[in-house]
């Protein structure tokens, strides 16, 4: 019998800076699957990548059924133990958590259904966590960091063998609205809208076109129920406190690779000061995974070059960057830029450290993973706070 603590299922381009992250959490027991060796030029760096990640966590790799033989990765210094169905089954392996980091809802099903029931057979033993692109139905919301920011959600994640994180763009726009939350009363909230301006293709996929212009991803609108999109239901289920608020999430893919870029309006009943927005400034500037930036205009190529002088190429960080912004007398904008592949890692990390019970309370749970994951070699606090500077301060040509 062999014993793991953590099993990523799908070790791409999210799952394998998840792996990075529990090994800088002290995790060394921590089991990984891939597929393919890939055969473009961009699937074969990701492949290098993750050998060099292997290389040093010595983390054990498995793989997936149907991929590619184990001499495809021999190539690349990366040894297999075997197939995924085959190695944990024969060897009566045991997990800790599983983190579903398969591409796409049709493959997530498949393993909740040849893999995930088989190992917890009729008792839930082995919570398994979902990324935000699986199945809509496939589990319950879990969250994006910081909708468990006290111990008021324990009970309901720690009681649910099965979980979804919520996707990267309403992992955004939930950890605005729950830090805005702390400083005004959603009851003097109108309506709420937002525009989710998402990239073509991430900035390793070099070989996917980004396309000549913008195109709105919707269904065809024919009443206003049509606009809560898939993101707007996220966010209120993580959220509740904006259930009953009027809500839309309009998502747009455009021509450009790197972050998304998400605006947001709230439009109040009453009045708000200068004082008030000085208070939700105030919150987010001191919440660990958010980036307060104090500019009258930002480029993206502004953040590329900056991350890229940080040591972080095509962008590629953790902690979503906002703004916030007084329009008018009843109306509040916060915009900003929210990295696509890294923002659900901490979240992820937390849902494993919790159930894991590391700790007694979340937020020794949530303090143990802020304080133990690195971003460019440096501790995350002390990066983003760099990152902060450089940005505002920059003096390049964008």
């Amino acid at each position: 019998m062999e014993r793991y603590d953590v099993f990523i299922n799908g070790c791409g381009t999210v799952g394998r800076p998840l792996a990075k992250k529990l090994y800088d959490l002290g995790f060394r027991k921590v089991l990984l699957s891939v597929k393919s060796v890939g055969k473009n030029e961009a699937q074969v760096l990701e492949k290098i990548k993750f050998a060099h990640l292997v290389k040093e966590t010595n983390f054990d790799v498995l793989i997936a059924q149907g991929g590619d033989p184990p001499e495809s990765f021999r190539r690349y210094g990366i040894e297999p133990l075997g197939y995924v169905e085959e190695y944990i089954f024969e060897h009566n392996v045991q997990i800790g958590v599983i983190v579903d980091g398969t591409p796409n809802k049709k493959t997530a099903q498949t393993q909740k259904e040849i893999l995930y029931d088989k190992i917890n057979a009729e008792k839930m033993v082995t919570p398994v966590i979902f990324s935000g692109g699986s199945e809509f139905g496939i589990a319950p919301n879990y969250l994006g960091i910081p909708h468990a920011s006290g111990d008021i959600y324990r009970e309901r994640f720690l009681n649910e063998g099965w979980a979804r994180n919520v996707s990267c763009n309403a992992t955004f726009i939930g950890t605005e609205l729950v830090l805005t939350g702390q400083a005004i009363d959603w009851d003097d909230v109108a309506f709420i809208n937002t525009f989710l301006h998402r990239r073509s293709a991430d900035p390793h996929e070099t070989y996917k076109p980004l396309g000549l212009g913008v195109s709105v991803e919707l269904p065809n609108v024919k009443k206003d129920e049509d606009l809560l999109t898939k993101y707007v239901h996220d966010v209120r289920e993580v959220y509740p406190p904006v259930k009953k608020i009027p809500f839309t999430a309009i998502p747009t893919k455009n021509p450009w690779r790197h972050f998304h870029y998400i605006q947001t309006l709230i439009t109040f009943k009453n009045s708000i000061s200068s004082a008030d927005v000085e208070e939700i400034r105030e919150v987010f500037q001191k919440f660990p995974l958010s980036i307060l930036l104090n500019l009258r205009k930002i480029k993206m190529d502004r953040l590329v070059e900056v991350t890229a002088s940080l040591g972080i190429p095509n962008a590629q960080i953790t902690t979503p960057l906002y703004r916030v912004t007084r329009l008018n007398s009843h109306q509040l904008l916060i915009d900003g830029f929210t990295p696509q592949q890294l923002i659900d890692g901490p979240s992820k990390a937390v849902f494993i450290v919790e159930h894991l019970k590391k700790f007694s309370t979340f937020q020794q749970s949530f303090e143990f993973v802020v304080n133990g994951i690195t971003e460019g070699g440096m501790p995350l606090l002390e990066f983003n706070k760099e990152l902060q500077n450089r940005i505002e301060t920059y003096n390049g040509n964008s």
